[in-house]
């Protein structure tokens, strides 16, 4: 539910813009940071033990056997114009690319939203998510596809951060606007983008020979679930910045749903 300061009575709108206000609110304590902690461990054990299940008991299995297969398949109809685009297809989720744009970001929320939430949001999804990926895909250490690579990366197969990545960044970018306007082009929009860079990140690293269909899998899981993990973080983080600043937060206002005016 999207709420509007001037339909509420004027106890509750005090307590919105105590809520949101604008830049002087941080969404996290350091009770967040231990739960941003705890977050952390659990998920990379969960990622850990989910790889060394795909690794040991999937892999030699007749369906372990089709993925392998699979990327052969795809190595073996590449062409020129197939790769090229593939190539651009796997940009969003470079480093380079997330850091340039978190970074505008950075500049960007506060100048029009006039309040760091959602920036803090979403740099906090992309620190966990790629905490996860790096300590959990170093511990499995499942060997890449073999077949011919296009591209190149330091890290090993399980989960696939490019995926990860592409779901946390893009699919949270989308809730974000939707939290700040109501057009539905615009949301719309900000879906498609949304979905349509993981879909095409699926694609491109199958294709690129990076990874197996598993791990496109195990990344999408986890992109979905340091999102969720965040905004929840986040929420509570929030609630709690009220409630010492002498605020009450009625049960049904969403830290995470509310439009600017």
């Amino acid at each position: 539910m999207t709420l509007s300061s001037t339909a509420l009575p004027s106890s509750t709108r005090r307590h919105l813009d105590l809520y949101t206000d604008r830049l002087s609110v941080w969404p996290y304590t350091w009770t967040s940071v231990a739960w941003f902690a705890a977050a952390f461990v659990a998920l990379s054990a969960l990622f850990t033990i989910a790889g060394w299940m795909v690794v040991t008991w999937f892999e030699p299995t007749s369906l372990g056997q089709a993925e392998a297969e699979l990327n052969q398949w795809l190595e073996a109809e590449r062409t020129p114009t197939l790769n090229r685009a593939a190539e651009i297809a796997s940009l969003p989720s470079d480093t380079p690319v997330k850091i340039g744009l978190v970074a505008l970001l950075l500049i960007g929320f506060p100048l029009i939203w006039k309040r760091w939430h959602d920036w803090a949001f979403l740099f906090a999804a992309l620190v966990l998510e790629v905490s996860v990926y790096g300590l959990s895909s170093w511990i499995v250490g499942r060997p890449r596809p073999d077949v011919e690579r296009l591209s190149s990366a330091p890290t090993e197969s399980f989960p696939s951060g490019h995926v990860a990545a592409a779901v946390t960044f893009y699919v949270g970018l989308a809730l974000i606007v939707g939290w700040h306007t109501e057009r539905r082009a615009v949301r719309a929009a900000a879906w498609a983008l949304g979905l349509l860079i993981p879909v095409g990140m699926i694609a491109s690293r199958l294709y690129l020979g990076m990874h197996f269909v598993s791990d496109v899998i195990g990344g999408l899981i986890l992109g979905a679930l340091a999102l969720t993990v965040s905004l929840w973080i986040a929420r509570r983080g929030l609630a709690e910045t009220v409630e010492e600043n002498g605020g009450t937060l009625p049960d049904d206002l969403e830290a995470f749903d509310l439009t600017e005016n």
